[in-house]
């Protein structure tokens, strides 16, 4: 799950070529920024073509979204998390219901908001967390080797 403004193609891609199911909540995007992608080709669309789900703040914000390539079907307006208090209760009860139904026979754990220097200690952690579990893959690779 990524919040906001976070547009990373690789990962996204990546995510979409492993079956990793991707959110973008509370997702925004300006105009200008759009016009910016655009310039890239189809790297957002194809990007964003996988499987992504799109939970916009605004109409506008999604329908920025599905121009750059984004599912309409996949594609929602649930509002600002930050601000719209009533959204709050719908996105803890989303949440829920994507853990309950992505991960229930896996383990899911976030690191949000990550700054520089802060990813090796999230791995690191990650590291500690795979002894307490042997033996699991922690992602859908299927039996190659992990996401690094």
């Amino acid at each position: 799950m990524i919040f906001e403004t976070e547009l990373w193609p690789n990962l996204y891609h990546q995510c979409g070529r492993r079956r990793i199911p991707l959110v973008l909540a509370s997702a925004r995007i300006s105009s200008r920024s759009v016009s910016r992608y655009r310039r890239l080709g189809s790297l957002f669309r194809d990007a964003l073509s996988r499987g992504v789900v799109v939970a916009a703040q605004g109409e506008g914000d999604a329908n920025r979204f599905v121009s750059l390539g984004a599912d309409p079907d996949r594609t929602h307006v649930t509002g600002n998390i930050k601000f719209d208090s009533a959204c709050r209760t719908t996105l803890a009860n989303g949440a829920g219901a994507c853990v309950s139904f992505y991960a229930v026979s896996r383990p899911m754990w976030v690191a949000g908001s990550t700054h520089g220097g802060e990813e090796e200690i999230v791995l690191e952690a990650q590291q500690i967390v795979r002894g307490y579990i042997p033996g699991r893959c922690w992602c859908s690779c299927r039996g190659t080797a992990p996401i690094r």
